[in-house]
């Protein structure tokens, strides 16, 4: 057993906790009084909004990464005043709806991400263009992908007299599984046909009806709904009775199957979190586990982490370059505790961003990365040439 315990409340669909993470800013470049740090915050959002409102003849592209290029100062010296910042930039120039602008820039959420990509990244540059497109497709045309020079990124060439093995004309079953996205704060008889967010959730109404739901929420789910339980149970318990791939003496056995990512439900950005996250994870590859034959091999996705959408590279100086590390050591752990993987795979996994090589006992290798610095994931199979 994981020896894990999650509290009620981190599940209760009737009182969602918001997160409460430890959340990482750079270390300041200077040491400042917080006098200064306030006047050098004010000083940035005065130059940004000057650039933003300017009438010059510069692009949008130009006029964004400028604008981005006045803020740098305020995440190099003053990091954990710019959320607030970004939040008032958000609301002033109607960026989003005030509601949205706090969840999109607050510290608990993405706030403290951007200033880490502020600090960082070459905002005048590649990296601006980058970021704009990202912020509106208006401000910047999304960049043309630059040319990938391939051959340092393996130790040695490709054999010359590789022979590629003959097919054995043996049928296994492999299963495909993708986007469980489990809810586990789905609320039965609740909003179904919500007006905004995630539906299916007691906080969660159609404008026309707070009374009663126009759609009520079964118990195995709805179309603008997550999965919950009774859903995802179902569907993992008649995987082994429609493809005779139980765990029965005469059943065939799954080969192994293959799980590309997403496990989390699509909670607001201030519901989710590193308890949240790591709950989901253990929850759902132990149904897996329970009710799958044959080993599962798995990539992360872009809604398995804590924000969602973001992974932090490990050359980031200091604390930053392992404040995602809880989660590539949780599932490279839970992996190996269900024993689909090896130790010396799973420290692979954890060390490399949940990303790993195995091969299976029918010749095939599995090689599963983590691209979740680009929002996707990428789980292929290759021949083994070992």
């Amino acid at each position: 057993m994981l020896g894990l315990t999650f509290p009620y409340e981190l599940t209760d669909p009737d009182n969602i906790p918001d997160n409460q993470d430890e959340v990482y800013f750079p270390v300041p470049r200077t040491h400042m009084p917080a006098r200064k740090r306030y006047k050098l915050v004010q000083e940035a959002l005065s130059n940004v909004t000057n650039i933003i409102r300017s009438n010059s003849s510069e692009s949008d592209c130009t006029k964004c990464k400028n604008a981005l290029a006045a803020a740098k100062p305020a995440a190099l010296h003053a990091p954990g005043l710019v959320p607030n910042a970004m939040i008032s930039l958000c609301k002033d120039f109607r960026f989003h709806a005030n509601e949205t602008c706090e969840e999109d820039f607050a510290s608990n959420t993405f706030g403290a991400i951007w200033t880490q990509v502020l600090a960082y990244a070459d905002v005048e540059g590649l990296d601006g263009q980058y970021i704009c497109h990202s912020l509106s497709e208006k401000f910047c045309n999304a960049p043309t992908t630059s040319p990938l020079d391939t051959t340092k990124l393996f130790p040695k060439p490709k054999p010359a007299d590789v022979q590629v093995p003959k097919a054995s004309g043996e049928r296994i079953k492999v299963l495909h599984l993708s986007d469980f996205h489990l809810d586990a704060r789905y609320a039965v008889s609740s909003e179904a046909n919500c007006s905004s967010s995630l539906c299916c959730r007691s906080d969660n109404y159609n404008d026309l009806s707070e009374q009663s739901p126009l759609l009520s929420a079964s118990a195995y789910g709805s179309f603008l709904c997550d999965t919950p339980y009774d859903l995802g149970l179902a569907a993992l318990q008649a995987v082994g009775p429609l493809t005779g791939t139980g765990k029965g003496k005469h059943d065939d056995h799954l080969a192994w199957t293959l799980y590309t990512g997403d496990l989390v439900s699509h909670d607001p950005a201030p519901q989710i979190s590193k308890a949240f996250t790591l709950y989901t994870e253990t929850s759902i590859y132990g149904m897996f586990k329970h009710y799958l034959s044959g080993p599962v091999f798995a990539a992360l996705g872009n809604h398995d982490t804590s924000p969602a959408n973001i992974d932090s590279p490990h050359n980031l100086p200091g604390r930053l370059g392992e404040q995602q590390s809880w989660n590539y050591e949780h599932l490279a752990g839970l992996w190996r505790h269900e024993g689909w993987i090896s130790r010396e795979t799973a420290d692979e996994a954890s060390t490399h961003y949940g990303g790993y090589s195995v091969k299976t006992h029918y010749g095939l290798r599995i090689i599963a990365f983590n691209t979740g610095m680009l929002l996707s994931t990428y789980l292929g199979i290759v021949h083994s040439l070992s």
